[in-house]
């Protein structure tokens, strides 16, 4: 596992951040990409949520977007850069969040994924459950007719 500094990201990471999202949305866009629908309600909630980023060398390698509300901590993002996923960044990132909702008192970690990413199983091998799928209204794609949303929880323990 590769050793991060995780902590809350200042206006000084905005240009590293936006390098890690725009390199990891990247591979998503081939599979889906937001609607309207997706990009109104993400800037209607954005004052509302914080960000973590993973810091090696100095260097903004990953980031997670999140809120704290009074029963979970949600994520709405989970960035890696490339050359370093499968090194247990996202795991350092997930660990973090939960720190900060157990210390809030809250229960869960919940996120939604698309499911054609095939990221419901690297969220479930971080402890994940996935609650239910249904088809999505925020996204849409050129490869599948229908774009599937899976919710996903894990206790904070």
């Amino acid at each position: 596992m590769l050793e991060v500094r995780i902590r809350e990201a200042t206006p000084a990471d905005a240009d590293e951040i936006a390098a890690v999202c725009a390199s990891a949305v990247a591979t998503l866009r081939e599979i889906y990409r937001p609607n309207q629908k997706a990009l109104a309600y993400k800037q209607a909630i954005a004052e509302t949520l914080t960000r973590l980023v993973a810091v090696l060398n100095g260097r903004v390698i990953g980031a997670v977007e999140y809120r704290l509300t009074s029963d979970r901590v949600h994520f709405l993002s989970l960035d890696v850069l490339p050359d370093f996923r499968r090194r247990g960044v996202a795991k350092q990132l997930v660990a973090a969040l939960a720190g900060i909702g157990k210390s809030a008192g809250a229960a869960r970690l919940s996120t939604y994924t698309v499911t054609q990413t095939g990221n419901p199983a690297i969220f479930e091998r971080m402890g994940f459950h996935v609650i239910y799928e249904e088809p999505s209204e925020l996204f849409e794609s050129d490869c599948f007719d229908t774009v599937t949303e899976a919710y996903l929880e894990r206790p904070i323990t």
